[in-house]
């Protein structure tokens, strides 16, 4: 627990009763996202899903196959929203697929070194796998080069655009 601090602006609010606090200025006012119909949908669908798959079931999602379907699936339910179709909460859908897909390119982007092998699972928007530009790997006896890749070639590769990543050795 010695490993966290408490952040200190330098600045202070006094309130009457004597208590100080620091200031919230710069600070996100997270109450606002209860505003509006959408938390409380959000949450209902959240919980359907727990009850249907497990809870928390898609903070699983590590690939760039799982980003392509939540990024399908939030296209496709915003599709159906902007038509007007309420056989389902499409609304509560967008917001859950569009979150999962942040929280998937935020846990593939916290990685930063693969080994070609790692790499060559990762899959472009055909289904095929990647084909690896050649980068010398026979100055690597055992081929397992690490390799890194910067969060734009990733997200340009995830997105469809069929663009490569820049390698460098770590």
């Amino acid at each position: 627990m010695d490993d966290f601090v408490v952040k200190d602006s330098g600045q202070r609010q006094e309130y009457a009763s004597g208590m100080v606090r620091d200031v919230q200025d710069d600070k996100p006012m997270v109450r606002l996202i209860r505003s509006g119909p959408m938390f409380m949908r959000w949450a209902i669908h959240l919980t359907k899903g727990a009850v249907k798959y497990g809870r928390d079931n898609w903070t699983l999602a590590d690939s760039a196959d799982e980003l392509e379907r939540f990024k399908d699936s939030a296209a496709r339910h915003f599709e159906q929203w902007l038509n007007g179709e309420r056989d389902e909460d499409h609304a509560a859908a967008v917001f859950f697929n569009i979150n999962a897909a942040e929280y998937v390119l935020d846990k593939i982007g916290a990685k930063t070194v693969f080994t070609e092998k790692e790499w060559l699972a990762y899959l472009d928007d055909t289904g095929h796998s990647v084909k690896v530009p050649e980068f010398g790997l026979d100055e690597d006896p055992e081929g397992e080069a690490e390799l890194t890749w910067k969060r734009n070639a990733a997200d340009r590769l995830t997105a469809g655009h069929g663009g490569y990543p820049e390698w460098s050795y770590e």
